[in-house]
């Protein structure tokens, strides 16, 4: 699923005959990998599947996938140094209220032990007991899940639309812009710097969150 299609772009621009078609083939799928690229996602990262990452535990409580939301978790399972991956009971762990992580349950340890089930609740520094964590280790888990959008969000939608926009301008002018970085992701050509600006700007809340 592209997360918007020939037929959705000659909508919003008001196309009405099939001149751009051929270009809009290239230019839609190249304007998804800069999206995806952007926010941290791999190919495919926005559209509901099936993922598989590998994480360090690093005594985290909280692991946040690539491609989130998460609408359910396949398993969950520790590895060992040979590669071998135990399961863990689905007691062990629950997705977190905002669908964008896996995080351990269960009761702290400790003189003032509670449940950690509601998620909403974190433990404070000055309270005794440790939470459930991930133990340390290095890519010593790994979490299979569905994540992503089966319905794509109309405002993502309508970062694809500028992208496209900058592509059908700059391929009837040429363009002015020699190369672009914004963070860690640079482009070249295609797109204005105005365009990369406000795009990054939105995009925020759909980078992963990785920490």
């Amino acid at each position: 699923m592209a997360l918007i299609t020939t037929a959705q772009y000659k909508t919003y621009a008001g196309i009405t005959d099939t001149s751009l078609d051929s270009f809009l083939a290239v230019a839609i799928p190249a304007a998804q990998e800069i999206i995806e690229t952007m926010a941290g996602r791999p190919a495919g990262g926005f559209e509901s599947a099936s993922f598989t990452e590998n994480f360090d535990g690093d005594e985290r409580r909280c692991f946040y996938v690539k491609c989130w939301p998460i609408t359910a978790i396949a398993s969950v399972s520790e590895l060992s140094a040979d590669g071998t991956a135990t399961a863990m009971s689905t007691s062990d762990y629950t997705i977190s209220p905002d669908s964008k992580a896996v995080c351990r349950t269960g009761a702290v340890v400790g003189r003032f032990g509670g449940s950690l089930n509601d998620l909403d609740g974190e433990f404070m520094p000055n309270q005794t007991g440790v939470y459930p964590q991930f133990v340390m280790g290095t890519k010593n888990y790994r979490i299979v899940y569905t994540g992503g959008y089966s319905t794509v969000p109309a405002r993502l939608q309508w970062l694809m639309y500028r992208l496209v926009d900058d592509a059908v301008s700059s391929r009837r002018q040429p363009s002015t812009l020699m190369s672009e970085s914004i963070g860690d992701y640079s482009y070249k050509l295609g797109a204005s710097a105005e365009t990369l600006v406000e795009v990054n700007s939105l995009l925020a809340e759909w980078t992963t969150n990785l920490a």
